[in-house]
């Protein structure tokens, strides 16, 4: 074997014989410098042939991978952002393959109804615990004031005291109400 960094001369010997009788023996000094030269240029050609398709393949291929993978990675700093508790978090839709434009778009919109769930459930939260404030409070106002009919009843004023109990309950829960919207209204501290 000749190798483009061998020896500058190779010694070659070979049999010389009839049948399975060896009767003497050729030896031959060559020079190599011929080979190894063509070796390496055929080497260096093929080299070339395999870098150039591959650097022209990879200048080609680096700007289509950034348009497709841009939006993924926004997409996916938009879905981090979501779940951080950002409802406010948009991905792009103008760049990118068309497959992916629409997965943001339909990102966007999901997003979208579910802030307005949101949205639509603290509103409606908040007004019933306002609502239902005033009558809570009115109801516990007419029971304190049954308190002087109650007489020497031992039975009627443990009624009594169970229901200023439960409607204290009640307006404890719907106090919490009123603190979890306001809560939730404020944004989140990750």
């Amino acid at each position: 074997t000749v190798w483009p960094w061998g020896p500058e001369r190779l010694t070659i010997v070979a049999p010389v014989g009839r049948d399975s009788q060896v009767v003497g023996a050729l030896v031959f000094d060559v020079p190599t410098e011929t080979a190894r030269t063509t070796i390496l240029t055929e080497w260096l050609i093929l080299a070339a042939g395999l870098l150039v398709p591959g650097a022209v393949a990879f200048w080609l291929l680096w700007p289509m991978s950034r348009w497709i993978l841009r939006p993924v990675q926004e997409l996916e700093r938009s879905v981090d952002a979501v779940a951080r508790g950002d409802l406010d978090a948009k991905a792009g839709t103008d760049a990118g393959p068309s497959e992916l434009r629409l997965l943001a778009s339909t990102f966007n919109s999901m997003v979208g109804t579910v802030s307005a769930t949101v949205t639509r459930q603290q509103e409606f939260v908040s007004d019933a615990s306002h609502q239902l404030r005033t009558p809570l409070a009115s109801t516990r106002i007419s029971v304190e004031n049954l308190e002087p009919y109650l007489r020497d009843d031992a039975e009627a004023r443990e009624v009594h005291a169970e229901a200023i109990e439960t409607i204290d309950r009640m307006t404890g829960t719907v106090a919490g109400l009123l603190d979890a919207t306001q809560f939730q209204s404020r944004p989140p501290r990750i």
